[in-house]
């Protein structure tokens, strides 16, 4: 071997690289190296007779060894060598001029050539070896050479067509790398005798395998002036594509040459790939490139060849998997108008059957495909609702999500634009007006009619969905017109929904159309304008001013009552099924007078309050008018109280003293408080649209509100879980607004006192008891319950058996038992089995009961979550503290009533006192009793966080009334500390007080420059003797050492001096605890001052050193200093 030879020897090892970059590599340098040591040998001259014997005659020995390296390689299983050995012999190849093909195939068999001693998987490698030298001599273009025979091609053809049949696994590759020769054939002058020997080699029985299918096609797209007829003779006629022979190319690509071949087979010679052959008959038939006369479409191949065969209901598991592999193979190649056609009926029944389970053999491939679904739609938002359409539609499920537990239909319409919803829309109100197959069935049609309604309303929830005003329109007075009105004639120029349903319309129907619409009314009522939403990028608004309205500013509301009354005037289409009598005829009428009025009004009003109330009685009158379509006789009562509250507010004349007087006498109501009562009677009802416009006026109405309406709202916080709850909420709410102040007054005054020594005097027996009471109208029934029930059934059963004869005026039952005969024991079955029904009957109807009143409660809680956040210095948010604060110790604890109980926990707790606003202009007097009711509330609040709650609201009040002007400061101020001592006082001689230190130390924190006069208080609670227990004696140090600490942090003069005269007290008390700490005498365990209590008051002291320190030094420092180590000494 050369020296030169030795410097390609690694290059050798690079080529069998596993990565590409680096095999290539190697073969660019390999080449060129051998290149040039091939010119160098040219020069010297080269013999014309190039045969294996005069290789190294006509070669360079570099080249020489390296033609031989690499053939000898190509059979090695080493790492990549095969890939990157085949890549430097292609090359090499094309660079050797002299070299001929029978040569080189000379080699390869040599090289390749397999042995009876040799192991299967050596053999195999041989197989690969060849397979690959002959890809390598048919890509280097040798076969183009003159010197290539038809001998050559026929031997290829024959290695090739040997190895197929020895390894079928190998067979595909074979008849592609045969294939490959074509486009040198066709070059060549004995091109028909080379197609014959392809065609008479791997086509001698016809066409009957996808390889054989495979060869012809390409065959045919490369020579199609070949004849192929007697290759064809099993089949219709030459062209593999056309109609006539789709079934026998069904079974091909089936790779089932007869009916019950794949039974017997049972997928022993099945692959998970798919054959290369899909490829170009996708490509083919998809494009248009199908050879001349071939009639079959893409949507007709499909069904045959791949529904009806592939995805048929007899068929393997491993077919399928082929079909869903070819599922994701034409959504990628086939125009997106034809992507439709393989959502076909076999296929979406498979699809969906093995979405709806992971147990299901083939969910992952299902699944797979999914995902390549959703992908497809992300790239192009234009086929989004032909894929809807076919998932929902005839061959599909129109609850697709949940019968395959995803949301992938959500998914696709997130992805589609404006066209396409606009399109999924037409196609839904297409299913709606002629539901298929509905003609015999009707409930069908209902079913199909409610999922349409439920899609209408899903794409205005999905805030993904892309929105445009004309659609949501559409949508809106589609299910407007179908729920109120039936059309009575096509055709209509009014409305787009001109169309008469066929079959007609249920009741049922109507219902569902009634609510959808009611819902999607609900749901653009929160909605901002969509224009204004595009404008921002999708962006949230900050304000919710515009929510409700559309781009011209008119409310939603708005448009459908006008689109209400331009369907009333064309009588020639339409026609009303509302039968309204003339009262509400009458109401109506009056309500679109008002409504016209108002818009007047607004605009000739230029102050943004009085336009925002104008709005909002628009608002109310709209919905009303529309809700009269449901409920006239509510609605009329109701517009009616509206029309003369409008009156009052907007154009009554001038109240003379005379008319106000008659008025108080009255004791009639304000606007605001009617108002306040419509808004209460919509949050009655379980409708979200009601819900969202009480929420939506109240906002604008909440700085009228007044002290009575503010307590009918409380008193509904305050109604019992219960039946007779319910009944005094729902049936007697009309009174409301009667009820006198005295009634009021007993929402908002709560007796603390008499509360507290009620529970101290009756412990923990009254408790129990109010427990009890409690468990009647809970649904989580106790054991007390249980005997109730117990007792109530044992006197019912005991009456059914007397009605049967059992029991009367005996004392045996079982004798009485035995004489019934079969009839009447049935009776006195069924007697049992309806007295349990009422049981159960009476047990939900308390369980709705509770649910009923939580839930209004809820909706009215929010009322008063809106109240404090507009409006956080109306002094009425002090009404609302003490009847809260009672809510929260009252309601009964259940899984029910929790998210209550917590959402008025976090109004008064995080909404209310830590808002950094307060009220204003306020009757010092009152809060002062709110504060105290607070602080009393407290003392007999056992649970920490309740006591926190008290903590944080008595700071709030406190911060409140400290805040006021310079005159009325110092009486508020010193009902502030005269409320907080008293709760001192209360905390350290009372065993029963829960009150913790942290309540007063915050206030100490929080008001520092207020909170001196309290020192003296805690100074006196210093004193063991005033104390009812030792803790408590250390907790008044504890406290009293934060105030002096903050007093002093005050850095003023006034402050300094303040706590420098106080130092001759503490001292005096240090004293008097360190002596009745070492006095003898025995003292109550409670009372005495352990090792841990004189700790803690030495700690005092020393702060108290400190700070002395920190002012001046001068005597009152040592004389603390003296006592404490006089203490210490003795």
């Amino acid at each position: 071997m050369s020296t030169t030879t030795s410097t390609t020897l690694p290059l050798y090892w690079d080529l069998a690289s596993f990565d590409p970059q680096k095999r290539t590599t190697a073969a660019q340098t390999l080449i060129s190296t051998l290149a040039n040591f091939q010119a160098e040998f040219e020069e010297n001259g080269v013999s014309a007779d190039s045969t294996e014997d005069t290789l190294d005659a006509t070669c360079a020995p570099d080249v020489s060894y390296a033609l031989k390296r690499l053939i000898r390689g190509l059979p090695s299983s080493r790492e990549a060598a095969r890939q990157g050995y085949s890549l430097a012999l292609t090359e090499l190849l094309g660079l050797l001029k002299d070299i001929s093909t029978k040569q080189t195939l000379d080699l390869l068999h040599q090289y390749t050539e397999r042995t009876g001693a040799m192991t299967g998987e050596e053999g195999r490698d041989m197989l690969f070896g060849r397979i690959f030298g002959l890809r390598s001599i048919i890509s280097s273009g040798i076969l183009s050479r003159p010197a290539t025979m038809l001998k050559d091609f026929e031997q290829i053809y024959d290695d090739l067509f040997e190895i197929s049949q020895a390894k079928p696994y190998l067979s595909e590759v074979c008849y592609h790398v045969a294939a490959s020769t074509l486009p040198i054939i066709c070059t060549l002058d004995f091109k028909e005798e080379a197609l014959e020997a392809l065609t008479s080699k791997f086509l001698e029985d016809g066409i009957n395998t996808p390889d054989q299918l495979q060869l012809v096609l390409a065959i045919q797209s490369a020579a199609p002036d070949f004849d192929l007829k007697k290759k064809f003779a099993t089949w219709k006629n030459a062209d593999a594509l056309s109609v006539a022979n789709l079934p026998k190319l069904a079974r091909i690509l089936k790779e089932t040459p007869s009916e019950d071949e794949e039974v017997k087979s049972n997928g022993s010679n099945w692959h998970p790939q798919l054959h290369s052959v899909w490829d170009i008959l996708l490509e083919q038939i998809a494009s248009g490139k199908a050879t001349k006369g071939s009639k079959a479409s893409f949507q007709e191949f499909w069904k045959v060849t791949v529904d009806e065969s592939l995805f048929e209901a007899n068929t393997s598991h491993e077919r399928k998997y082929w079909g869903f592999q070819l599922v994701e193979k034409a959504m990628s190649q086939v125009p997106t108008d034809q992507i439709v056609f393989v959502f076909t009926d076999n296929f979406m029944r498979t699809f969906i059957n093995n979405m709806s389970s992971e147990d299901r053999f083939l969910s992952k491939a299902a699944r797979h495909t999914m995902q390549e679904i959703e992908q497809l739609c992300t790239k192009d938002s234009n086929i989004g609702f032909g894929l809807i359409a076919q998932l929902v539609g005839k061959y599909g499920n129109q609850k697709f999500d949940k019968a395959v537990r995803t949301k992938m239909i959500d998914s696709l319409l997130t992805n589609m634009d404006i066209t396409g919803i606009k399109s999924y829309i037409t196609f839904l109100t297409k299913c709606f007006l002629a539901p298929e197959e509905s003609a015999d069935d009707p409930v069908r049609a209902e079913g199909q009619r409610s999922w349409v309604a439920d899609q209408m309303v899903g794409l205005i929830r999905n805030t993904k969905v892309p929105k445009d005003e004309e659609w949501i329109s559409q949508v809106l007075e589609f299910l407007f017109v179908h729920a109120f009105f039936d059309v009575v004639k096509d055709g209509s120029k009014v409305s787009k929904a001109n169309n008469a349903p066929t079959p007609a319309l249920s009741p049922a129907t109507r219902t569902v159309c009634r609510d959808r619409f009611f819902a999607i009314l609900g749901e653009v009522s929160t909605m901002p304008p969509v224009a204004k939403v595009a404008e921002l990028g999708g962006s949230v608004l900050k304000t919710r001013k515009l929510n409700g309205t559309m781009n011209n500013g008119e409310f939603w509301a708005d448009h459908a009552v006008q689109r209400y009354r331009a369907l009333e005037k064309d009588t020639k289409h339409y026609k009303n099924i509302a039968e309204f009598d003339e009262e509400s005829s009458q109401a109506k009428k009056d309500a679109f007078k008002t409504i016209e009025k108002i818009k007047a009004d607004i605009a000739k009003s230029t102050a943004d309050q009085f336009n925002s109330q104008l709005r909002a009685f628009e608002l109310l009158f709209l919905h009303l008018v529309l809700q009269q379509l449901t409920d006239p006789q509510e609605s009329n009562d109701v517009l009616g109280e509206l029309q003369s509250c409008y009156q009052k507010v907007f154009h009554a004349p001038k109240a003379t003293k005379k008319t106000k007087a008659k008025a108080e006498e009255e004791d009639e109501p304000q606007p605001v408080e009617v108002v306040i009562d419509i808004l209460l009677s919509f949050l009655s009802k379980s409708s979200a649209l009601l819900r969202n416009l009480a929420e939506q006026v109240f906002e604008i109405f909440s700085d009228k509100l007044t002290k009575k309406a503010l307590h009918l709202m409380l008193e509904i916080l305050e109604t019992k879980e219960s039946q007779a709850g319910e009944e005094e909420l729902f049936e007697v709410r009309d009174d409301d607004m009667d009820t006198d102040d005295d009634e009021d007054d007993d929402v908002e005054v709560i007796d603390m006192e008499s509360t507290a020594n009620e529970e101290e005097d009756s412990g923990d027996d009254e408790e129990e008891e109010e427990e009890d009471d409690e468990g009647d109208d809970d649904v989580e029934i106790d054991e007390d319950d249980d005997e109730e029930v117990d007792e109530e059934l044992r006197i019912k059963i005991q009456e059914a058996m007397k009605s049967q004869g059992i029991l009367a005026g005996s004392d045996d039952e079982d004798e009485d038992m035995d004489d019934l005969d079969d009839d009447q024991m049935e009776a006195f079955d069924e007697k049992l089995a309806e007295i349990f029904r009422q049981k159960k009957v009476e047990k939900n109807d308390r369980k709705n009961s509770k649910q009923h009143v939580v839930h209004f409660k809820n909706k009215v809680l929010e009322l008063l979550s809106i109240f404090v956040r507009k409006n956080p210095t109306n002094p009425l948010i002090f009404e609302m503290i003490l009847p809260l604060l009672n809510v929260i110790r009252t309601t009964s604890t259940s899984s029910s009533t929790k998210h209550f109980v917590d959402k008025t926990i976090a109004l008064l707790n995080k909404r209310l006192s830590k808002n950094k606003e307060y009220p204003k202009q306020f009757d010092i007097e009152r809060a002062a009793q709110v504060l105290k009711g607070v602080q009393e509330f407290a003392r007999t609040s056992a649970q920490k966080q309740m006591l926190e709650i008290c903590g944080s609201l008595s700071l709030y009040i406190s911060k409140a009334m400290l805040s006021v002007e310079e005159a009325k400061l110092g009486a508020a101020k010193e009902q502030v500390l005269t409320i907080y001592s008293d709760s001192l006082t209360d905390y350290m001689t009372k065993k029963s007080s829960h009150m913790q230190p942290k309540f007063f130390i915050d206030f100490l924190n929080r008001f520092p420059q207020h909170s001196w006069p309290l020192f003296n208080k805690l100074l006196a609670y210093t004193d063991p003797k005033e104390t009812v227990k030792s803790y408590r004696q250390s907790q008044a140090y504890q406290i009293m050492s934060v105030l002096i600490q903050r007093t002093v942090s005050l850095k003023t003069d006034e402050c300094n001096q303040e706590f420098l005269n106080s130092i001759p007290a503490i001292s005096d008390s240090l004293i008097k605890t360190f002596e009745y700490a070492l006095d003898d005498k025995p003292e109550p365990a409670a009372k005495q001052v352990n090792i841990q209590r004189i700790k803690e008051v030495l700690k005092f002291a020393v702060t108290a050193i400190r700070l002395t320190k920190n002012i001046e030094k001068d005597t009152k420092e040592v004389r603390i200093t003296a006592v404490v180590c006089r203490c210490l000494a003795k």
